[in-house]
């Protein structure tokens, strides 16, 4: 009986059923919290377009504004859209 020691035996209580609960627990929240970062890094790395459509729209509705009020002349406001159709 010596020889035929059950896996896991001497860890967490004895036994193969508590030792492979918890190593299946840990491994399960190593791959949850890996899954997690992935996600994360992931959806940090994409642009947000719908962001970048409607700061586009601001900017223009900005550039009518200060032309609508005199701020700039009708040169500047044609240059000044052409950058931002451009960028």
């Amino acid at each position: 009986m010596w020889g035929c020691e059950i896996p896991f035996s001497s860890w967490m209580g004895g036994g193969i059923f508590p030792g492979t609960v918890f190593y299946l627990l840990l491994w399960a929240l190593v791959l949850a919290g890996l899954a997690y970062l992935t996600f994360r890094l992931l959806r940090s790395s994409k642009p947000n377009l719908a962001s970048n459509v409607r700061d586009r729209i601001d900017s223009f509705e900005i550039l009518r504004a200060r032309f609508a009020k005199g701020e700039l002349s009708e040169e500047q406001y044609a240059k000044m859209k052409e950058v931002l159709l451009h960028s």
